[in-house]
């Protein structure tokens, strides 16, 4: 038999009939057999009095999934501040002469921007390298005697988060990491049937970078039959795409985003091509400074020459698409890698001067952490998106930093960078119709068999709450409930609460 649903339930807080009521609501719903096997935490603290009024395996650990990124994104608010931006520059030992010759290598060197594009796109906040290239044209540089290098240095960590899975890395969600990064390092495909069944689709990439070599083991599926390149396959450190999966012969044509390997060779090659369209000659090859190569001449850029640069948009507004774009896990590693290095800046301890940059933004979290109140161990991560399995956090811990955030003097940022339920993105057709309707506004994580959501409300009586719902091991196949109307469901009844907490 399952154990009846612990709710730890502040009678001195809400009056006896609302706990009772609240209970049984949440008793009845977590203890549905569809969750027999699954594992519920709940949690949720009056942001006017600071007392719990719901907690339900509030400190066991879950795996949180993208709910991690609330404390990227709170560290990076804390320590980097809200208008911090990321600079990509363009280097030259020499100035070009009165002919536009530089005489030289051209160094393209990244500090970590996640948002980086390769074409301007009117009203966007994000920099580009054709904007670079523009820039660099604008000095009268026509004729580059000389490498392009690509400068991926700035962080000193691998290409991947700590506890990523082998499969994900196949996967545009889960890209190759770099300092210097660009349209979030993955292609874009366009797939076409064959004109029979079994025969093989054609396909166009986008961008077409020459680097990249394709194997098209892709085959026509019957009408109706589904369409992927799930199956797609990069030996990793490899240049060399097989692609594999169907498309129906009914479908006129289907798209789908792969990662590239070497991100710093990838953003090197598509910026020469953009010099030879503004008309600038590149006489030498692409070559990249890799993230261990840190001894290697430049040792820095402090005697070059800053030919060019264009910035990112301020870290709000990275913070903003880290938490709305929740798939996109290069946003909030590369801002995670950036706490880090800004860490290493500022450390007093000469045994961490040398230290990897992803030890170097766990060092930052821990200190935060204490900070704040939040003992470190409640926080089990070593990279900063939640995509890593081994992540495991507490709902009371959550549930802790969005209540202290709220007294955060970046604290409108953090919040507006959630979505309201029934109105942003990836929310507008959950809990409409509800009192948490354009009420809630949240964050969710969801990742093999674990959903959970997280934000803030105002209950049915008027009192401004943050919540924890995280909903683990549930295995959604032949059963009623969806896991995302189950999460929905919990904070709908948090929205109905009709008492106040009366804790002076």
């Amino acid at each position: 038999m399952r154990p009846r649903l612990l709710l730890l339930l502040m009678l001195s807080s809400l009056p006896l009939s609302a706990a009772a009521n609240i209970t049984q609501r949440l008793e009845q719903h977590c203890n549905d057999s569809d969750f027999s096997a699954a594992s519920w935490g709940i949690y949720a603290v009056s942001l006017e009095t600071g007392q719990p009024l719901v907690a339900y395996n509030a400190n066991q650990y879950f795996v949180p999934c993208s709910l991690l990124k609330l404390f990227t994104g709170a560290v990076a608010l804390d320590r980097l501040g809200p208008g911090f931006t990321i600079r990509t520059s363009a280097y030259a030992e020499k100035r070009p002469d009165d002919y536009g010759t530089l005489k030289g290598n051209l160094y393209l060197y990244g500090r970590g921007d996640p948002t980086l594009l390769i074409h301007k796109q009117e009203g966007s906040k994000q920099g580009s390298l054709e904007e670079l290239a523009d820039n660099l044209a604008a000095t009268g540089v026509k004729r580059i005697e000389g490498d392009l290098i690509a400068d991926e240095r700035f962080f000193y960590a691998p290409p991947h988060g700590l506890g990523w899975e082998w499969d994900d890395m196949q996967y545009y969600y889960a890209p190759a990491l770099s300092a210097l990064s660009v349209n979030q390092n993955v292609v874009s495909f366009e797939i076409q049937p064959g004109e029979t069944i079994g025969s093989t689709p054609t396909f166009t990439i986008t961008p077409d970078v020459p680097y990249l070599s394709f194997e098209n083991l892709l085959t026509t599926g019957k009408a109706g039959s589904p369409s992927s390149i799930d199956d797609s396959f990069r030996a990793q450190g490899l240049h060399h795409l097989t692609l594999m999966g169907s498309i129906a012969i009914d479908k006129e044509r289907f798209k789908d985003r792969l990662p590239v390997p070497d991100p710093a060779a990838f953003t090197a090659t598509i910026f020469k091509a953009l010099l030879k369209e503004k008309g600038i000659t590149l006489t030498g090859k692409v070559r990249t400074l890799s993230w261990m190569e840190q001894n290697t001449y430049p040792k820095s850029y402090e005697r070059f020459n800053e030919l060019a640069w264009v910035e990112s948009p301020t870290l709000k507004d990275m913070i903003d698409m880290a938490f709305t774009q929740s798939v996109i896990n290069l946003y909030p590693e590369l801002i995670s890698l950036q706490i880090g290095e800004h860490y290493r800046q500022y450390t007093e301890d000469p045994s961490l001067r040398k230290a990897r940059t992803n030890v170097l933004a766990r060092k930052a979290l821990d200190e935060f952490l204490e900070a704040i109140n939040i003992d470190p161990q409640d926080v089990v991560s070593q990279e900063g998106t939640g995509l890593a399995r081994k992540t495991l956090i507490k709902p009371k811990t959550i549930g802790n930093l969005l209540s202290i955030m709220q007294g955060h003097p970046s604290f409108d940022y953090f919040y507006e960078a959630l979505s309201f339920a029934g109105v942003d993105a990836f929310f507008k057709d959950r809990m409409v119709g509800t009192l948490a309707e354009n009420n809630a506004r949240v964050k969710s994580g969801i990742m093999s068999f674990n959903y959970n959501m997280a934000g803030y409300l105002t209950t049915a009586a008027g009192e401004p709450i943050a919540f924890t719902i995280m909903l683990n091991n549930y295995n959604k196949k032949n059963k009623r409930w969806h896991p995302k109307d189950a999460i929905d469901a919990v904070a709908v009844m948090l929205a109905e609460i009709e008492t106040r907490d009366t804790t002076n």
